[in-house]
């Protein structure tokens, strides 16, 4: 009776509503018995990352290198421009 009262957008918004609350009662039902039967997800036992590798170079290190080959750089242009001014 609904549908026939209400734009059919209207009424597939509002069901649409109605099925999420109905799979969220689900979820909470399915983890309430999975709680009662002792079966239930648990914690890691550990980290699950891979090893990490120990021949990296430290980014702070590769990031200083590259400032100080910048300033030299900058300094080398400044020279050579200054050795060559326009009068």
């Amino acid at each position: 009776m609904a549908s026939r009262l209400l734009p059919s957008v209207l009424y597939e918004r509002i069901t649409a509503g109605t099925a999420t609350a109905a799979r969220r009662a689900a979820a909470l039902r399915r983890r309430r018995e999975d709680k009662s039967s002792g079966n239930g997800r648990h914690a890691p036992s550990g980290p699950h990352l891979p090893p990490r590798e120990h021949g990296r170079i430290n980014p702070f290190l590769v990031l200083g290198g590259a400032l100080a080959a910048g300033i030299v750089l900058a300094k080398l242009v400044e020279w050579r421009v200054h050795a060559h001014a326009r009068t």
